[in-house]
């Protein structure tokens, strides 16, 4: 499966995952990046705040896993300022509040 969307909110799970909140046209998916906080990861540069990405996944249950994805559009120049930094915090965080259910991390409970 593939989907193409804005990173929102990502979450540290175990040591080297991440639950990440994917929004897309018409919903929020939450996946799963294994291994994305290593140091060798190859989709390490793609779960970043805001960061435009199409990834590819693969379903178990109803447990998504990212196989592999690419950025379409780079947004490092909002990381480069105080301005922009601020702006994706606050963005951030009213996404957050509105659209987000904190409780999907109780998904991949192994």
């Amino acid at each position: 499966m593939k989907y193409t969307g804005i990173v929102i909110n990502s979450n540290v799970y175990k040591d080297n995952d991440l639950i990440v909140d994917l929004l897309t046209e018409s919903e929020i998916v939450t996946f799963r990046s294994k291994g994305i906080k290593k140091q060798e990861a190859k989709n390490r540069s793609l779960i970043f705040d805001f960061a435009f990405i199409e990834a590819e996944f693969y379903k178990k249950g109803e447990k998504f896993t990212l196989i592999n994805g690419k950025n379409l559009y780079n947004y490092h120049l909002l990381y480069s300022s105080f301005e922009g930094l601020l702006f994706v915090s606050f963005i951030k965080e009213i996404l957050f509040k509105l659209v987000v259910d904190e409780d999907k991390i109780l998904i991949f409970n192994d």
